[in-house]
């Protein structure tokens, strides 16, 4: 049986709630009735000091008597004397523990402990139950020249007593009856405010299985649960992004092995066919044709295993699969060094170069800078027909930009959002390549934290964004 987590708030706090009540309940029951006899035995034990008086002051005057006798002969009228002062029935008993005088009647109540005590010279007292009727029986006893000579009892009915006690428990009893109430109604509207932004949250868990990110969670609760409806907020729209990224990726994964498929399809279909070639040929002993034939073979093999390679390349430094060897490196350094290994080139296509880069410690990878920066300087040379080259640096805010800018023709501007994407090759472009280099170029500095960016300002200008890390990691 499934329950609720509001049902079990309520049903725990009643389980807590009701046998606290049954305890202050019985306890309230327990003191009122000890408080009751208290107050009973103080009021007939101050009374007791009276009689003693009165009873001790009539013995003196009847001094031609004996005390005993005094108190035997005038027991019923000194009993109906202290009765009427007291409103209780008094008893008068001697020290051999026989009734010399009653108030009223008393027949029923045998229980003599408290007489005992009494003619022994001590004030005692006892609880007394007949016939579902409570009574005090308290003694006191009589003295004549500092001997006790017999003793009084009251015999105290709590009946009256009783009632108010009673009343005052049913009192008592209507009062936790409500505040229970209250306290289920409280509970119950206090489950549902602690519920609420729970039942929030679950409602917005089955819109997120059902795909709907948009959706926020509004808590105000300024507790652990605001803190939860934040995280969970958050968290929705991280996953948006993911799938979003998720899915973008899948895409550019569809295009790249289409791309890949067709590129690989060309050089096939003219290796393939040649061989044919060869194969018809070879009958007729047609030396040159072979010759030929074998020489495009030749060529379509190492194109075909140049694309393979970079497509390898493309795999390899795809985001999260390669190791970055991040260390302080100078980026003056770096641009040299690649400078250095492409001047050969440079010379052959008289291409000038015009360099101002200022000695600065960033926190990357060397080789692999160096891989970007060469990959755009031969992108320049073989498709832009450039002259110079402008290889310069700015900073802003957080970040160190690296700017190499050429000369030459530039790209379209609708294609320029493109060139970032595998075997993407600009249209008109009939140098030999395979449109992977950019591509590669772009995952290089996204691993290190960086970007790269183009823009087509009279050539061809590209960006090579650089965070300026404080502390190096890998």
């Amino acid at each position: 049986m499934r329950i609720s987590i509001r049902n079990k708030i309520i049903l725990m706090n009643t389980i807590i709630l009701i046998p606290m009540i049954i305890v202050i309940y019985i306890a309230t029951i327990k003191i009122l009735y000890l408080n009751l006899i208290k107050k009973s035995v103080e009021y007939l034990k101050s009374e007791s000091y009276n009689s003693q008086i009165y009873v001790m002051d009539y013995i003196k005057r009847e001094s031609d008597f004996k005390p005993n006798d005094v108190i035997k002969n005038m027991g019923p009228f000194i009993a109906q004397y202290i009765a009427n002062n007291l409103k209780c029935t008094t008893q008068i008993y001697n020290n051999n523990l026989d009734l010399l005088g009653e108030s009223e009647d008393s027949e029923g109540i045998n229980y003599n402990e408290d007489v005992v005590a009494a003619v022994n010279g001590n004030k005692c007292y006892k609880i007394y139950k007949n016939f579902q009727k409570r009574y005090i029986l308290f003694s006191s006893p009589i003295y004549s020249e500092d001997e006790s000579i017999g003793c009084i009892r009251y015999i105290y009915d709590l009946e009256e007593d009783m009632l108010v006690v009673k009343k005052t428990i049913y009192s008592v009893f209507l009062v936790i009856i409500s505040l229970t109430a209250l306290s289920l109604i409280l509970n119950n509207i206090l489950s549902k405010e602690i519920l609420s932004p729970i039942i929030k949250l679950k409602k917005a868990s089955y819109d997120l299985k059902n795909g709907i990110f948009d959706k926020k969670i509004e808590i105000d609760t300024n507790d652990e649960l605001y803190e939860l409806g934040e995280t969970f907020n958050e968290m929705s729209e991280n996953l948006e992004v993911y799938i979003k990224t998720l899915k973008e990726e899948k895409e550019k994964q569809y295009r790249f092995f289409n791309n890949a498929t067709h590129q690989l399809k060309t050089p096939l279909t003219s290796i393939i066919g040649y061989s044919d070639l060869i194969q018809r040929i070879s009958n007729n002993k047609e030396d040159n044709m072979i010759e030929e034939c074998g020489t495009y073979i030749n060529t379509e093999g190492k194109r075909l295993l140049v694309l393979i390679e970079d497509i390898l390349d493309v795999s390899k430094y795809e985001k999260n699969s390669v190791s970055i060897e991040r260390k302080i490196c100078n980026i003056k350094e770096i641009v040299e060094k690649s400078l250095k290994m492409i001047k050969v080139r440079l010379d052959i296509y008289n291409i000038k170069l015009h360099v101002d880069v200022p000695d600065k410690e960033l926190c990357i990878d060397f080789e692999k800078t160096c891989d970007v920066i060469l990959n755009i300087i031969d992108n320049a040379i073989k498709h832009s027909e450039c002259n110079n080259i402008y290889i310069n640096s700015v900073k802003k805010e957080d970040n160190f930009i690296l700017i190499i800018k050429d000369d030459g023709n530039g790209i379209d501007r609708e294609q320029i959002d493109k060139v970032f994407e595998p075997f993407f090759r600009v249209r008109g472009n009939t140098n030999p390549g395979n449109g992977l280099g950019l591509s590669i170029c772009k995952n290089i500095m996204e691993i290190q934290d960086g970007n790269i960016a183009i823009d087509n300002k009279e050539g061809l200008e590209v960006r090579l964004i650089f965070k300026m890390l404080q502390v190096c990691y890998n």
